[in-house]
């Protein structure tokens, strides 16, 4: 029986994109890359890299490539260490292509718990307008998955998250 343990890593808002960004990532990428080191000598191989919610600001393509030269970094440098982790991605709020303001359909789901007909709407048309809303929310998010289902990571298999969400969850090769 193998003594190996499943080992992961938890990262979380990262927020790719905003103003300050630019000029803190050096400092601390530097602090997470010895961060990286010291863990990898205290546990050993690392399995899965768990990256939860906001990995960009506003879920723009640019922000979603910011976020793919950070993955490359921390990718890499555990790569050197001798781990291959799976990566999982879970996007939040901030990934998401907000709708235009003043937007009637966004209004009326503005009204979601006051009104019924509109959930009922919403939940029996699956092509009606409040569905297209929130489907046009992942459209970025979509289109970088494409390119980056192409990149090196090594994925675990077919998921929700995978067709939802594209290349920044595990999916077939």
């Amino acid at each position: 029986m193998s003594s190996h343990c499943f080992t992961w890593l938890h990262l979380t808002d990262l927020h790719a994109g905003m103003d300050e960004s630019e000029w803190l990532w050096p400092g601390v990428e530097e602090e997470l890359l010895l961060d990286l080191g010291r863990m990898h000598e205290r546990v050993g191989h690392i399995d899965a890299v768990f990256f939860t919610g906001d990995l960009t600001r506003m879920g723009t393509e640019e922000e979603f490539k910011r976020f793919d030269a950070v993955w490359g970094v921390v990718r890499s440098d555990l790569e050197r260490l001798g781990s291959k982790p799976v990566f999982i991605a879970v996007p939040g709020n901030h990934d998401l292509v907000r709708p235009a303001k003043g937007s009637a359909v966004l209004d009326g789901l503005g009204q979601w718990t006051s009104n019924a007909e509109l959930r009922r709407r919403f939940w029996r048309e699956d092509n009606g307008d409040y569905r297209k809303v929130l489907t046009s929310a992942q459209t970025c998010t979509n289109s970088v998955n494409t390119a980056f289902s192409a990149s090196s990571v090594n994925r675990a298999g077919p998921s929700s998250l995978s067709r939802s969400y594209g290349g920044y969850a595990p999916g077939p090769p």
